[in-house]
């Protein structure tokens, strides 16, 4: 696995591997730099892998929703996103640093992490044609210097895909009758 630090490209990218469990992989150029994957095809436990360790990330709440990461083997917050209905939040590591997730388009899937300043370090676009999701990650040269940037990165990707599902779910209930 490569780090971020490394990356001197432009753009790179969340590719779903084959078959049915929700497993991700962050590459560019055949390099890897994170993996993301669900223990069940339902619920929202995951674990992932970076340069920087493994983590488990886990939804939880329903009227305060919010994201755990939580490094292994230990069984502490590393960091936490709070979040709003829409999917947008704060994400706050345990070293103190703090980042801003939310939505940059009402009609496509854009979203971006703004760092305390407000300048935009990171975007991401999820596209889903066909069967095939995938998400394109645009990085500003500074946020490779970002402390812990490739979990940031996972986080921003989890809470897309938890979206993309809970969208999907409801719309399927709707076009049942509500049933």
């Amino acid at each position: 696995m490569k780090s971020l630090r490394d990356f001197r490209g432009k753009k790179l990218k969340w590719i779903k591997l084959k078959g049915l469990r929700k497993q991700y992989e962050l590459r560019s150029d055949g390099d890897l730099y994170a993996t993301l994957s669900w223990e069940k095809t339902f619920g929202s436990l995951a674990t992932c892998e970076c340069i920087d360790g493994s983590y488990t990330l886990k939804r939880g709440g329903f009227l305060h929703p919010y994201v755990t990461a939580r490094k292994l083997p230990f069984d502490t917050d590393f960091a936490k996103m709070e979040m709003n209905f829409g999917g947008s939040g704060i994400v706050q590591f345990i070293h103190g640093k703090s980042f801003t997730f939310q939505k940059l388009s009402f009609w496509k899937s854009n979203w971006g992490f703004t760092d305390i300043t407000g300048k935009m370090i990171i975007t991401i676009t999820e596209k889903s044609p066909s069967y095939r999701h995938y998400g394109e990650v645009e990085m500003e040269k500074e946020a490779r210097l970002i402390k812990n940037i490739a979990l940031l990165l996972i986080i921003g990707w989890y809470v897309i895909t938890l979206r993309r599902e809970e969208t999907s779910s409801v719309a399927m209930i709707s076009a049942a009758g509500g049933s």
